[in-house]
């Protein structure tokens, strides 16, 4: 039996990446490393952003990243401009990013602070570092760019994950306080509630709840019910930044509210700070715990998220032209508070795998940015894991720091199933390595233990699975051009990533074959047609006169193995989850495509005729004329019954 010969050439296009550092609406388009990077520069992406960003891709494929273009929008907003109004100008100032006054951040000082509430001025240095995106654009950070809206339909996150959040904290597995509460609702149930309802996303909300209460903040006078009996400690005493004429009454009053998100919590000295705080809760009227939360969230949403403020970093730094407060309506003052947040929040979506959600992150480009990122003036926010990588099959040379890339054909005669192997090392244990094909789900691959690797790269953590072998049969994926991808998996769960490679799949086209003269193959008036089969031949029958890659399916597309053959079924030359070459069947006689010949054949062959229904002609044109004669009527009409 002749069978076609076929090649499969596989055209890849390889990322390796190897890295000194752990970095760790629409949909994002199938691509390789390199077309996906010019994507990025396409986007408006400047070259520093596109190398993060596609090592990212790699680690989380549906991840979407969009630039915000702060230059373009108003082109006095450059890098040194909105430096210099974050830090110096008039509508920012020292006072606007803070830091703790611990000896261990001296580093990272303007100078030693004034200020009561035990913070100091930044430096330009440490103002840049943190200002500059680049800097977190890895798994970790990332997501203080995540765009903080939560349109109806969304599923990124759970009651769960936002508890997640919690963890460690008085609000974790905590009811929220108060008979204003009578369901017993946790926090976590009332901040994913109120959150999807006021089309905030719940993770962002739990962040910033975290950040700005910390583990007891519910013992502290923002929300233990005394914040007025601390202001007056404060006045009584003249301290901690206690100014202007209050009476005992006035501040007294505050007693019973609550801010659950610090909102308006400003100024010099905590007297100051929390008695905005308070005059905040109180003309909202936030007397009650969960009055507080379901009255915070939606104006975090108004005051934040509605004014071009809808990640984290536009919090923090307020540096979009379209607000009306510019470098003044920030969120927070301390520098490292939008950091955190977004560790936060990676870490709650990490504990329920929730990371690989199509999350958008958008994310601020300047013009006039240096060539290299601002380094970190001290060593308190240095990610100092490091992870080295090699492909072995295919080669792709010594394993290095940066981007290592290679471009290789593979032929296959007989095997569709791709193959790479390779090893890894991390200065974290790891637990899995896995791949993903187009960006589908993450499967994981074969590890072991080389020993000749174990021995070679002192100074990371090798465990029992610093090799893998990577197996994938691409004919379940079909022709064109597809993306796999390789990332390794921490012990803690986070990921990093290894390699990108592009495969463009081809294969030789193929037809159908008889190898027989029984049967006829040719083009008719219905297209390519499989004609002269007589009624109740089996389908087992013509398969074994067709080519190996040939396969029968009915006329919803199901593959046929056994029974009759009927007028309709196709024939299909398909390899490679592809369909190279078809034909239709036809049964003699068999117009109403059943397999059996009766008088219901004839009375649809006349309608035919007389062109009220519409059906194969093959059927019933014995005499060749390309129509239904009285003669082929006849005909039919003796093979009834036979």
């Amino acid at each position: 039996m002749k069978r076609f010969k076929r090649i499969l050439s596989v055209l890849l296009a390889v990322t390796f990446i190897v890295s000194c550092a752990a970095i760790t609406a629409n949909a994002n388009p199938a691509l390789g490393d390199e077309d996906y990077k010019q994507y990025l520069r396409n986007k408006g992406f400047p070259e520093t952003y596109v190398t993060r960003l596609a090592d990212l891709h790699v680690q989380h494929p549906q991840w979407i990243f969009e630039p915000l273009m702060v230059t373009n929008i108003n082109s006095s907003f450059t890098w040194d401009y909105v430096v210099y109004n974050e830090i110096w100008g008039p509508s920012g100032g020292e006072d606007n990013n803070l830091i703790d006054s611990s000896s261990s951040y001296s580093a990272y000082w303007l100078k030693y602070g004034s200020y009561d509430s035990g913070k100091c001025p930044v430096s330009e240095a440490t103002l840049k570092f943190f200002m500059d995106p680049r800097n977190f654009l890895n798994e970790k950070r990332i997501f203080m760019f995540k765009e903080l809206a939560y349109p109806a339909g969304t599923d990124t996150c759970t009651v769960e994950s936002v508890n997640q959040v919690f963890n460690g904290t008085f609000m974790h597995n905590a009811v929220v306080p108060g008979s204003d509460n009578p369901q017993s609702l946790t926090y976590a149930q009332v901040v994913y509630n109120t959150s999807v309802a006021a089309g905030v996303d719940p993770m962002f909300v739990a962040s910033r709840l975290r950040q700005e209460k910390g583990v007891d903040g519910n013992t502290k006078p923002l929300l233990n019910g005394k914040c007025g009996d601390k202001l007056w400690e404060y006045y009584d005493n003249w301290t901690d930044g206690a100014n202007g004429s209050h009476s005992y009454s006035e501040l007294t009053s505050y007693n019973g509210y609550y801010n659950y998100f610090n909102i308006e919590a400003s100024g010099n000295g905590y007297f100051n700070i929390y008695l905005n705080a308070m005059k905040e809760a109180k003309n909202s009227g936030w007397n009650t715990h969960m009055k507080a939360l379901t009255g915070g969230i939606p104006k975090v949403k108004q005051k934040y998220i509605d004014q071009y403020q809808n990640t984290l970093y536009l919090q923090k730094f307020n540096i979009d032209p379209r607000s009306g407060r510019m470098f003044w309506g920030q969120y927070m003052q301390t520098v490292y508070a939008v950091h955190d947040e977004a560790y936060s929040t990676f870490k709650g979506y990490l504990a329920y795998d929730l990371t690989d959600k199509a999350f958008t992150f958008s994310i601020p480009v300047f013009s006039g940015m240096p060539e290299t990122p601002q380094s970190d003036p001290g060593t308190k926010f240095t990610d100092t894991s490091r992870f080295l990588s090699h492909i072995d099959e295919p080669a792709c040379g010594t394993p290095q720091d940066g981007v290592k890339r290679n471009s290789l054909t593979f032929n296959f005669a007989d095997s569709t199933v791709f193959y790479v192997g390779g090893w890894s090392v991390h200065t974290k244990a790891r637990s899995a390595y896995q791949f993903s094909v187009d960006g589908g789900d993450w499967v994981n691959a074969q590890s072991h233990l080389r020993g000749d690797v174990q021995n070679a790269t002192s100074g990371y953590t090798q465990g029992s699975m610093n090799a893998f072998n990577v197996s994938v049969d691409m004919a379940n994926y079909g022709l064109g051009t597809h993306v796999v991808r390789i990332r390794g998996k921490l012990e803690n769960n986070e990921t990093y990533p290894i390699a990108s490679f592009t495969l463009s799949c081809i294969a030789e086209g193929g037809e159908i074959e008889l190898n027989t003269s029984t049967y006829k193959l040719g083009d008719t008036a219905s297209g390519k047609t499989i004609t002269n089969i007589n009624a109740g031949e089996s389908v087992s029958s013509l398969l074994s006169k067709l080519n190996d890659e040939c396969r029968i399916i009915d006329e919803a597309g199901y593959t046929v193995s056994s029974g009759i053959l009927k007028t309709g079924y196709k024939v299909q030359y398909y390899k490679y989850s592809m369909v190279f070459d078809e034909a239709i069947v036809i049964v003699k006689a068999d117009t109403t495509c059943d397999g059996i010949v009766n008088g219901k054949d004839l009375i649809r062959a006349k309608k035919m005729a007389n062109s009220s229904e519409k059906g194969y002609i093959e059927a019933v044109d014995f005499d060749g004329t390309n129509s239904i004669s009285q003669s082929d009527l006849n005909t039919l009409t003796s093979l009834i019954g036979k």
